[in-house]
């Protein structure tokens, strides 16, 4: 009996993260995608997840990309001060 074996699929890596490094991942079934990048490489990051969306060899879709690009995104951080009473 003859077994398949998907195919690995090179894709550009991005280049080292200078400073701390930020991890992003995504587990379907038994693939495996995780991402990592510095802050300075977020733009970078998502064109990288738009091309993993685009490639029709993945399992990686336009939805995954839309809801990992929402953890990438910068977020406004507030800090919330206590109310003088």
């Amino acid at each position: 009996m003859k077994r398949c074996v998907p195919t690995l699929v090179e894709l550009p890596p991005l280049p080292p993260p200078p400073g701390d490094v930020n991890v992003l991942a995504l587990v379907k079934g038994t693939e495996r995608y995780v991402f990592l990048y510095g802050d300075g490489q977020r733009t970078e990051l998502l064109r990288m997840l738009g091309i993993y969306a685009s490639n029709p060899d993945l399992s990686f879709t336009w939805y995954d990309a839309a809801t990992l690009s929402q953890k990438v995104r910068p977020t406004n951080k507030t800090t919330c001060q206590p109310a003088d009473s």
